[in-house]
């Protein structure tokens, strides 16, 4: 299982939208591939079951309004 996540923003100036612009960038990922480690991290998140089907959702409804094959260097 593999998360994407940011520790100390202030102390390194990440942000969680940098890591995942990177990662993206340098491993040639699409939009879908995107969405799909989203949903990696509420799966592996505390968050209760409500919660966690609420975000997952809310990311499902994201990619259905983005062409699953497009590629963050498309954009």
């Amino acid at each position: 299982m593999v998360t994407l996540n940011t520790d100390e923003p202030p102390m390194f100036g990440a942000t969680l939208e940098g890591e995942y612009l990177a990662v993206a960038t340098a491993l040639d990922l699409r939009a879908v591939d995107l969405a799909q480690l989203a949903g990696t991290v509420v799966t592996a998140s505390f968050l209760n079951a409500a919660s966690g089907s609420r975000l997952l959702a809310e990311i499902d409804s994201v990619v259905r309004g983005r062409l699953p094959e497009c590629r963050v260097s498309d954009i």
